[in-house]
């Protein structure tokens, strides 16, 4: 995590040379991301983004006085690789013919990713305890 930037946040974002910076909350809020897929983008890498870890910074959320009192600091990402990342999510995805992405089988079945994800690592009933498939359709 990259140091503390001096400008204080504005609606959940903050500005730089480097671009626009957004706070988890406004990511949740703006792009849907929860904070626990954010901190595995931050610390392994997102694939989105070629395997590149996103970059996170500390910044100050409010000041409690004059100078050197300190204040408040929470972190920010960068807004660009945010976007990035729902631009990759939305491109349309063919999987191999006899396969479903995850988002048609939701749509078709009802499943949800977390269930399609538990089942391929822990085993499903309906299947006899057998772990679903899965492959990268990319």
């Amino acid at each position: 995590m990259e140091a503390i930037v001096a400008t204080p946040l504005t609606n959940g974002r903050v500005h730089d040379s480097q671009g626009s910076w957004i706070d988890l909350e406004t990511a949740a809020k703006e792009y849907g991301f929860t904070s626990c897929l954010l901190s595995q983008y931050r610390k392994q890498g997102c694939w989105a983004l070629g395997g590149r870890k996103v970059l996170a910074r500390k910044v100050l959320t409010w000041a409690r006085g004059g100078a050197g009192d300190g204040g408040d600091c929470g972190m920010v990402l960068p807004e660009s690789d945010l976007q990035r990342v729902v631009a990759a999510r939305q491109e349309e995805v063919t999987p191999p013919r006899g396969w479903l992405t995850a988002g048609q089988a939701y749509s078709s079945f009802g499943f949800t990713k977390d269930a399609l994800s538990h089942w391929r690592s822990e085993g499903c009933v309906h299947l006899g305890g057998r772990k679903l498939s899965a492959k990268s359709a990319g």
